[in-house]
């Protein structure tokens, strides 16, 4: 009985995970000065991020040695730009390449449904 206690939280704790929480934490936006993705992304994000009072730290990788440095970077594989990363708790949902503003408001939680 314990045991199918157990699975049964753990199916609920995993189904809860990134939808449950409709707002992330924080959010990391990586971009380069010679991306033009970025360029059109990137000022919409800061726009709804700022709106929905999400923290956002933009991590410019313009340079290859800084790009190859980057933890994160490494960490979550990213190969392409832009590329962010949302902080959902302890989960992390990566996005690369550039989305549309009613995507990115659905992502940010900031979406008028």
């Amino acid at each position: 009985m314990k045991k199918l206690f157990l699975i049964v939280m753990m199916f609920i704790s995993l189904s809860n995970g990134l939808n449950a929480q409709k707002k992330p934490d924080a959010v990391v936006y990586f971009t380069a000065d010679w991306c033009g993705p970025c360029r059109i992304f990137g000022p919409n994000l800061k726009s709804e991020a700022k709106k929905g009072k999400i923290p956002l730290i933009i991590r410019d990788v313009s340079e290859r040695s800084v790009y190859m440095r980057d933890d994160l970077i490494r960490k979550h594989n990213i190969e392409y730009l832009p590329a962010t990363l949302y902080f959902y708790g302890t989960e992390v949902d990566l996005v690369q390449g550039a989305e549309n503003k009613s995507i990115i408001r659905r992502r940010l939680g900031v979406d008028k449904k």
